[in-house]
Formats: structure tokens, C-alpha cells, sequence
């Protein structure tokens, strides 16, 4: 009976295991994002999130996550532009500054844009479009502010 329980439970220790890696793997897959322009330098990708707050879906936010490739550090400017049914819905404008070689994205760097003109529904529906126009990009001594 004792070498049933200890086979028990390594089952238990190795079925726990799997359960853990196996949300693990699931949550790193929701928060993958996916190359929307870039090049040696530069690299823009985007993630969308839908979030729900006590069961009620949220705006759906549009999250960007910005690449510096360079050894130098970089302005950068950009819009943002929301179409549905080709007519532009809304427009958001960045405007930063990123060091040599480092990375900034989402919310905590101010790179995630909501539309209040928008359903979730439409933004999910095949008329709606998003694009990065105007992207300028420019080598520079230093940020100004600690980005």
C-alpha cells in the first residue's frame, strides 16, 4: 500500500506540473505581439486586448510594443489611424523618444490607444482597419526625459 501513495504522488507532483506549464504556456500565447512594420532599425508590433471588467466586455485597446535596433538613441513619431468601411474613425498621434537598443510598449509608455467610436463588434468585423502613417524616425544625442 505504502508504494501506491508514493506512486500516487509523484502523479499528483507531475499532474500538477502539467497543469501549471500548461496555463503558463496558454497566458504567454495571449501575450504575444505581432510585427506590424519595421526594418534593421526599428521594429513596430502590436497586441489587441479585450478586456472584461465583472463579466461586461471593455473597449478593445490596441497595444503597441516599439523596438530600437540601433546602437543610438532615437526620435520617433507616428499616427495611428482607426478606419472602418474606408472612412477614418480615429486618429492618435505619438510622439517619444527611445534609448539605444531598448524597447517600450503598452500602457506603461503611454502606447496603447482605445476608440470610443468603435464597437468591439466592428473593430473585430472584416471593415475595420488599422495603420501606422507618417512613421518618422530620427537619430538623436540623447532623450530629452528618461524613457
Amino acid at each position: 500500500m505504502y508504494f501506491f501513495w508514493v506512486s500516487l504522488s509523484h502523479f499528483r507532483k507531475i499532474l500538477l506540473f502539467l497543469l501549471i506549464g500548461s496555463s503558463a504556456i496558454s497566458v504567454n500565447a495571449q501575450n504575444k505581439y505581432t510585427e506590424k512594420t519595421g526594418n534593421d532599425s526599428l521594429q513596430i508590433m502590436y497586441k489587441w486586448k479585450f478586456p472584461e471588467k465583472k463579466g461586461v466586455e471593455q473597449p478593445a485597446e490596441l497595444l503597441l510594443k516599439v523596438i530600437n535596433k540601433q546602437d543610438v538613441p532615437v526620435a520617433l513619431s507616428f499616427e495611428v489611424v482607426y478606419s472602418m468601411d474606408l472612412r477614418t474613425v480615429a486618429t492618435f498621434v505619438v510622439d517619444t523618444c527611445l534609448k539605444a537598443k531598448k524597447t517600450i510598449y503598452g500602457k506603461l509608455n503611454g502606447l496603447y490607444f482605445i476608440s470610443e467610436d468603435l464597437t468591439n463588434e466592428q473593430i473585430r468585423s472584416d471593415g475595420f482597419v488599422w495603420e501606422i502613417n507618417d512613421l518618422a524616425v530620427q537619430e538623436i544625442e540623447k532623450c530629452p526625459v528618461d524613457k
